[in-house]
C-alpha cells in the first residue's frame, strides 16, 4: 500500500490554483522523504462554478507531478470533500491540507518518520504575511492547539488511515468539522504536535481585517462550544 496520501479540497480556487499546484508539484518533486511511487495527491472539487475543474483536469493530465495525482468531484462541503478523498486514498497515512497551504521538505521528512498505524495530529503554522501582528496570531494559534489538543484544518491534520476510519471520519457538518473530529480523536489517543511549521495563507485576515477576523473566529468557536448549530455559524463565517 502507498505510504502517504495528500488530500486537498478545493472550491472556486481558479484564480490562484495553477500557481499553488505548480509550487506543490515542485516541492514534492524535490523532496526525498517519499519515493514518488509511495506518494499521491488527491484534489477534491466541491462542484466549483469557476474554472477550478478544468484547471485540475489539465493538471492531472500533465506531467507536473512525479507522483500520482487524482481529481475527484464531490458535493460542496469541506467535510464531504475530505471524506471523499480519504475513501479514494491508497495511503497508509492521510494528510489533509488546504489548497493555500505551502509545504516544506522538512515537514514531509518529519511525517515520514511517524508510525503510520497509530498516529494522528497536526503541525504548527506560519502565516504568509510579514507584519508583526501575524507572528502574534501564529503564536496564539499554536499555543491554543497545544493546550487544548484541538487543531484546525489549516494546521495540516493527518491520521493513520485505519485510525481515521475507525473513528468515523469527519462529521458531515457545514463548519467546525475539524474541531469536532479532533474532539473525537483525542478521546482515543494524544495527538502528535509537529513543531516544524507549514505556511498557510493570511488572505482572510488581510481581506477582512486582522482584528475583525480574530473576533469572528473566537465568537464562532464560543458559540459552537455553547451549542450553536454549524449551519447557523457558516452563514456568519462566509458572509
Amino acid at each position: 500500500m502507498m505510504r502517504l496520501s495528500i488530500i486537498i479540497p478545493v472550491y472556486n480556487e481558479a484564480e490562484e490554483l495553477q500557481e499553488r499546484a505548480c509550487a506543490l508539484a515542485g516541492m514534492l518533486n524535490r523532496q526525498e522523504a517519499f519515493h514518488p511511487s509511495n506518494l499521491e495527491v488527491i484534489y477534491v472539487d466541491g462542484d466549483s462554478s469557476d474554472e477550478t475543474g478544468s484547471i485540475l483536469t489539465h493538471l492531472a493530465q500533465s506531467a507536473s507531478f512525479a507522483c500520482s495525482v487524482q481529481v475527484l468531484n464531490s458535493q460542496k462541503g469541506r467535510a464531504r470533500q475530505l471524506n471523499a478523498g480519504a475513501k479514494a486514498a491508497k495511503g497508509r497515512m492521510l494528510w489533509f491540507l488546504h489548497c493555500d497551504t505551502a509545504l516544506t521538505s522538512e515537514a514531509l521528512a518529519t511525517l515520514s518518520k511517524l508510525d503510520s498505524k497509530q498516529v494522528w495530529g497536526g503541525f504548527d503554522i506560519k502565516l504568509s504575511a510579514d507584519q508583526a501582528v501575524y507572528r502574534i496570531i501564529e503564536f496564539m494559534i499554536n499555543w491554543r492547539s497545544r493546550l487544548s489538543r484541538i487543531m484546525t484544518g489549516d494546521q495540516g491534520l493527518f491520521a493513520a488511515r485505519s485510525l481515521f476510519f475507525a473513528n468515523g471520519a469527519f462529521p458531515d457538518q457545514a463548519l467546525m468539522e475539524d474541531i469536532e473530529w479532533c474532539r473525537v480523536m483525542k478521546r482515543q489517543s494524544k495527538p502528535i504536535r509537529i513543531s516544524t511549521p507549514i505556511t498557510t495563507s493570511a488572505r482572510k485576515w488581510q481581506s477582512e481585517g486582522v482584528f475583525k477576523t480574530i473576533w469572528l473566529m473566537w465568537k464562532l468557536r464560543a458559540r459552537y462550544a455553547l451549542g450553536a448549530k454549524p449551519e447557523q455559524l457558516v452563514r456568519q463565517y462566509y458572509r
